[in-house]
């Protein structure tokens, strides 16, 4: 795609089942719907050879465990940088995203201003998944990343080591997996309060349920940074919490100290909600 400005009507870019084993309380996570849309983006005429900046995702309605089909209704060209404007729907839309695209410039990459410190994966123990968790933790193992005394390497940060169960994730369109793939940081922050007032774990109160509402996903390193990624270090904060919402950080990084992945994930308080298919939904 060249630099002069250019507008193409899209149409339907691909269509399939949402899979249920991406799902994390009353939906699928930020990172699945994200990789979804990065895929179905790449399939664009003359957007192949682009790479994904960002991506802004919002949520218009609780999906389904359903077919789904995605369509673009433009894509714009200017200055180098693609905006491609993606919906997800199952008869009726529930959710959108704005993609931003270009190519890379050659020019020196400048390290991230802080960086998380964790041991290497295997000084973790792995999390054993018990039964009754959410569908999304089948998709990968965990070792979360905390000191002797339970406390978190990185204060005010939850860190988890995570390995996909299929095999090694390579480019950005994979690597969004991981994001949102974990306990909210409302109910990890839930937990070290428990702890902290010496309660035992079984007067542990479960907090309430969320519903995503949106995301905004930066992929801040160069290209190859994205090759073969066996490990990832998930780190999430919750930034605030008001009127009932919270607004929490995710950030990725690679087993090599590149930050892959900075995001901001709004979610909003709710009761669970089940929708079972598309035709049972108001």
């Amino acid at each position: 795609m060249t630099d002069a400005r250019a507008q193409q009507n899209s149409g339907a870019l691909s269509a399939g089942r949402l899979n249920f084993g991406w799902w994390a309380s009353n939906g699928p996570t930020a990172g699945y719907l994200v990789s979804l849309v990065l895929e179905s983006v790449g399939r664009l005429p003359g957007l192949d050879s682009l790479t994904p900046g960002s991506v802004d995702l919002r949520i218009v309605r609780l999906a389904a465990t359903d077919d789904f089909d995605v369509t673009a209704a433009f894509a714009q060209a200017a200055g180098g940088v693609a905006t491609v404007v993606v919906t997800l729907a199952q008869r009726e839309p529930f959710a959108t995203a704005s993609v931003q695209l270009g190519r890379r410039l050659a020019e020196e990459s400048i390290a991230p201003s802080h960086r998380l410190s964790a041991l290497p994966p295997d000084a973790y123990a792995e999390m054993k998944i018990r039964p009754g968790l959410p569908p999304v933790t089948g998709q990968f193992t965990y070792r979360p990343a905390t000191n002797p005394d339970g406390t978190s390497p990185q204060p005010g940060w939850d860190l988890v080591w995570v390995s996909p169960r299929s095999g090694p994730y390579s480019g950005p369109e994979h690597t969004a997996k991981f994001l949102d793939c974990w306990y909210p940081a409302s109910y990890m922050r839930a937990v070290r309060e428990h702890l902290g007032r010496a309660q035992p774990p079984s007067e542990l109160r479960q907090p309430a349920a969320t519903n995503l509402l949106g995301a905004h996903v930066e992929f801040t390193s160069p290209d190859e940074a994205y090759a073969d990624l066996s490990n990832a270090l998930l780190a999430s904060r919750l930034k605030s919490s008001a009127d009932g919402y919270q607004f929490e950080q995710q950030e990725i990084w690679s087993d090599r100290g590149d930050l892959l992945v900075d995001a901001q994930i709004v979610r909003r308080q709710e009761r669970p909600q089940v929708v079972h298919s598309a035709e049972r939904r108001p």
